[in-house]
């Protein structure tokens, strides 16, 4: 934001563009209106007010103050978050184009940052004259939850689909229900305070409290999936590839496949990359005499070489879909196939193609219904595996869609 009035004031931005900035909604009226305070003490007008004053300073700028709160909130109604390829946020990117899509909780397209472009890609066949719609939020919250979130953030009201018929993950929301919303909202306290511990070891205890609050709820059923997730990270910062290494496939099994069922969605994709990391992270310290993952080996009763195969052509596969075939993450997994290779012999200098083809050549070894089979086993054997954690297991997790309704 004060990038951008700095250009205004060294005339380097155009006039062309300065319209195309004001012509975005701002919604100055609503957040004036807001007395909702956030975790700062204070409401986004009165932030919004403390950073006109500031940018006003900074910059220089000989533009009024109410011009400057306006821009200011046209960047928090506008702004898209700015992100790695795997989708780490990196800040704000404010595009007058893209910012005039629509949401919608079941979006035909994503978008994606590779360096300094942003790219929209499809989520799927586009129709001719179909509009083209992003989703503002996380679609995987409750229809209540994104409606509040539409409504404090963005000041609509949602009629797609899926709000329309109250969906979440394509399941019927359940009823409103005082114990479940009392227990998540202790849940997320506790996530809360574990990311603000000052040691990944303090906050795993809080973790592991709030994911057995919410035991017997559905997996997919948020708070529990993203308390998880923090879960998997909490881990892998102790390096305790065991505990990281289940967690991660509890949620590759019965969680993502639910709340992201297109198998090359973006957050999918990386989801699996960091599977993949973790497979291999895990193998690594398995090597070493005396480790605990060395002990530990024994469970799993898989071919580690086929999984590590298999996921990284999917994970290949996937992105060459979800984010193109040249970006920073094409490279990366160039580099990683690379090294696979190497660690079985093989040298010289790769590209990409030929590292796909070398791996496609290494899993066409093994027949398609023995893949299978190594994935089916590693289910069982990450079922086992999560049962040891004295979490709740796979199947107190497992809800049919008469249970989601009736408010299980």
């Amino acid at each position: 934001m004060t990038g951008l009035l700095l250009r205004k004031t060294n005339d380097t931005l155009t006039d062309s563009e300065w319209t195309h900035l004001l012509g975005l909604q701002s919604h100055l009226e609503g957040f004036k209106t807001q007395n909702t305070k956030n975790n700062d003490g204070l409401t986004t007008w009165q932030t919004i007010e403390l950073m006109s004053k500031a940018i006003s300073s900074y910059s220089h700028s000989k533009e009024p103050i109410r011009n400057i709160q306006a821009v200011v909130a046209r960047t928090l109604i506008n702004a898209h978050t700015l992100t790695t390829p795997a989708l780490d946020p990196l800040g704000l990117c404010l595009s007058p184009l893209t910012a005039q899509l629509n949401h919608s909780c079941t979006p035909n397209t994503h978008i994606i940052f590779c360096g300094r472009s942003l790219r929209l890609r499809s989520l799927g066949p586009l129709p001719p004259d179909a509009e083209l719609t992003i989703s503002y939020i996380d679609t995987t919250n409750s229809t209540s939850t994104r409606q509040h979130e539409f409504q404090t953030r963005y000041f609509f009201t949602c009629r797609c689909p899926f709000c329309i018929q109250t969906l979440t993950n394509g399941f019927h929301d359940p009823a409103p229900n005082i114990t479940f919303s009392s227990l998540s909202s202790r849940a997320q306290q506790l996530q809360a305070e574990a990311c603000a511990s000052t040691s990944w070891s303090q906050g795993a205890p809080l973790l592991d409290e709030a994911l057995t609050i919410l035991e017997p709820y559905p997996p997919d059923r948020q708070p529990y999936a993203a308390i998880l997730h923090t879960a998997v990270i909490n881990a892998i910062g102790r390096r305790d590839w065991q505990v990281a290494l289940s967690r991660a496939l509890f949620a590759h099994f019965r969680i993502e496949p639910v709340q992201y069922p297109l198998n090359w969605h973006p957050v999918r994709v990386i989801r699996n990359l960091v599977l993949l990391r973790l497979i291999l992270q895990y193998l690594d310290a398995a090597a070493v005499p005396g480790s605990e993952e060395q002990r530990h080996m024994c469970g799993w009763a898989v071919e580690w070489p086929i999984i590590v195969m298999a996921l990284w052509r999917a994970v290949r596969e996937g992105s060459a879909k979800s984010h193109g075939v040249d970006t920073d993450l094409t490279e990366e997994l160039r580099v990683m196939g690379e090294g696979m290779i190497r660690a079985s012999g093989y040298t010289g200098d790769l590209t990409f193609k030929q590292v796909g083809s070398m791996l496609a050549i290494e899993t066409g070894r093994v027949d398609k219904s023995e893949i299978d089979m190594q994935w089916r086993r590693l289910e069982t054997c990450a079922e086992n595996k999560y049962k040891m954690l004295s979490l709740p297991p796979y199947g107190e997790h497992v809800h049919d869609m008469a249970d989601r309704s009736s408010g299980q």
